[in-house]
């Protein structure tokens, strides 16, 4: 590897101030303020030939597999797992984002008469990182991947530093998505996915779905590494529009996107309510609607067509209001 550096079998933790463009490189600690007794990690030099994990009911996969499916956990150490080898190299690897997140790397165990990937992969990351290799039903109970391909890979990233909705970050923020209620992982990932790619700033979860909840994760391809997400209230919302920044709350009978004035925060920037979709436009958005403080917008359908998914009509709300990428 040219690397795989172990520090025993404590994972340790040292910030860097510019390896992470989201908060200056901090990233959360376990609220008990100790390191956790990581999994056996590959020795330094590590040439294919290292112990594999290989049961699942190992008590560290355990751990993995808590961290995957429990928020509460996920708090208390202080990081989240990240599944999918692009998503990985691409956030934790040399000039990645979350370089500095980056607690611990797994791959999954090379058959014997495959190439050697493994080599290949870990020349983007960092020569100290470390590495954990797993059989394949270790692997897929730990990350929760039931796919077929050979070259798999995961990773536990320590948790961005909370943020609040009140923070400097989102009153000088030009474009910000706000999700409420939205439950579903897909959705939520897929939202904040596309809040990366189309330049939005930040975003704010009221209620429904965790960011880091494993499912969402994989969708959103570690977006809340790349941009802010925070966890906010409707008291967060209503102080940052009476503050000035504009507020549109996506709604069937809204106005179309191109009807909007979208600098009419007053230099504050905007943000996008999207709602769960089952529920509609909560009591919240609404009342900020009748209030003044905020302004529908929709996306224009056939009258054949009843509605959009939140995913879909999210897209395309913040593409058409986007300004530019």
């Amino acid at each position: 590897f040219g690397g795989g550096k172990l520090h025993g079998s404590v994972a340790s933790f040292e910030p860097a101030s510019s390896l992470c463009g989201l908060t200056a490189g901090r990233f959360s600690l376990p609220r008990s303020g100790r390191a956790h007794v990581g999994m056996a990690a590959a020795p330094q030099g590590y040439d294919g030939e290292a112990a594999v994990v290989s049961s699942t009911s190992n008590p560290q996969v355990k751990r993995l597999v808590k961290l995957r499916e429990q928020a509460r956990f996920r708090r208390e150490e202080g990081s989240a797992l990240l599944a999918g080898s692009a998503p990985v190299r691409e956030l934790c690897g040399l000039g990645g984002k979350a370089q500095g997140a980056l607690r611990t790397l797994l791959l999954l165990e090379q058959s014997p008469n495959e190439e050697d990937w493994h080599q290949e992969y870990l020349s983007y990351f960092a020569p100290d990182v470390e590495v954990v290799v797993l059989g394949e039903a270790a692997f897929k109970k730990a990350t929760g991947i039931e796919s077929a391909e050979t070259k798999q890979a995961a990773a536990e990233l320590f948790l961005p530093m909370p943020i609040a909705p009140s923070d400097a970050t989102f009153q000088k923020a030009r474009r910000v998505l706000v999700l409420d209620r939205v439950q579903d992982p897909g959705n939520v990932g897929t939202l904040l996915r596309t809040a990366v790619g189309l330049g939005w700033d930040a975003a704010v979860l009221v209620q429904g779905c965790d960011a880091f909840n494993d499912k969402a994760l994989r969708a959103s391809r570690g977006a809340p590494w790349r941009v802010p997400v925070s966890a906010g209230t409707w008291e967060d919302i209503r102080a940052l529009a009476e503050g000035g920044t504009g507020l549109l709350v996506a709604d069937m009978g809204g106005a179309s996107p191109e009807t909007i004035e979208t600098n009419s925060g007053g230099g504050r920037g905007m943000m996008l309510v999207l709602s769960s979709e089952g529920a509609g436009v909560s009591r919240d958005a609404d009342g900020l609607l009748k209030e003044g403080l905020a302004q529908s917008v929709g996306v224009p359908l056939k009258d054949d067509c009843e509605s959009l998914n939140v995913g879909v009509a999210g897209g395309i709300l913040m593409y058409a209001l986007g300004g530019g990428v």
